[in-house]
């Protein structure tokens, strides 16, 4: 679980720095870099292409995937993601998701 944590910490940290909603490859590798070299144990694929994805469209993944998994049940979905029902109301409505399951 420690390195799922830090993970997290680091996207946040990345984020935090970023100056837009997208995290910028030449942050993220500086801060990988960074912590390859802390930690010995972990390589960095440097020719293979890595695809950025921003905040919001995480977002909008985990929130129509959860709702996929809970057949539309947005009571259920939102306890999973651990949100309020009227927060993932709103998400939903922003996002255009569409709660019928598929």
């Amino acid at each position: 679980m420690g390195n799922l944590r830090e993970l997290q910490n680091l996207i946040q940290r990345v984020y935090y720095i970023s100056e837009n909603d997208c995290i910028d490859s030449s942050l993220l590798s500086e801060h990988i870099t960074h912590f390859n070299n802390v930690n010995h144990n972990y390589e960095i694929p440097s020719e293979k292409p890595f695809k950025l994805i921003t905040l919001e469209d995480m977002e909008k993944n985990l929130i129509s995937d959860t709702l996929n998994h809970c057949n539309g049940n947005v009571i259920m979905a939102s306890k999973l993601i651990n949100i309020s029902k009227s927060t993932l109301y709103r998400k939903i409505k922003k996002y255009n998701i569409s709660t019928v399951s598929n």
